[in-house]
Parts: C-alpha cells; sequence; structure tokens
C-alpha cells in the first residue's frame, strides 16, 4: 500500500456566487438563483483545497435532467406487487 501523506478526505462542495450577481447587478435568474460556481475540493487541515470548479447552472440542469429521468423510471416500470 502507498505512503500517503493524507488519506480518507471527504469532497466537500461550495457555491461561490458570480461576484456582479452577488452585488446585485444582475444575474440572477427568474427563480431568483443567483449565478456561480461550485468548487469541488478537500479540506486539509482545516483549509479547503480546491480541485476543480464547474458553472452552477450547468451543474444544476444535469441534476434536474437526472431527478426526472429517475421519476420517469419509477412511474414506468409496472408495480410489481399489484400483479
Amino acid at each position: 500500500m502507498a505512503d500517503y501523506a493524507f488519506s480518507k478526505l471527504a469532497l466537500h462542495v461550495r457555491f461561490v456566487p458570480d461576484p456582479v450577481a452577488a452585488a446585485g447587478w444582475g444575474g440572477a435568474d427568474e427563480q431568483g438563483n443567483v449565478a456561480g460556481t461550485y468548487e469541488f475540493g478537500v479540506e486539509l487541515d482545516g483549509a479547503f483545497v480546491p480541485l476543480f470548479s464547474e458553472k452552477s447552472g450547468r451543474l444544476d440542469a444535469a441534476i434536474a435532467a437526472a431527478k426526472a429521468n429517475a421519476e420517469a423510471d419509477k412511474t414506468a416500470k409496472p408495480n410489481a406487487s399489484a400483479e
């Protein structure tokens, strides 16, 4: 087994609002969601270390699509107990 300086690290995600949107100069959509990015990273000795980031709109849309697909799959499958 390799000798790691850090192991068993938890992945954390934080939302970083766009500075323009956070200042109230626009950037919010019709639902009031503020533009920004999600930063994925780990915490090392109390400091958040970002590994990569993703635009919040893109990730939110992907999550919504996955939830819709899961719900469609649930309703499309016949109920085994009803047979």
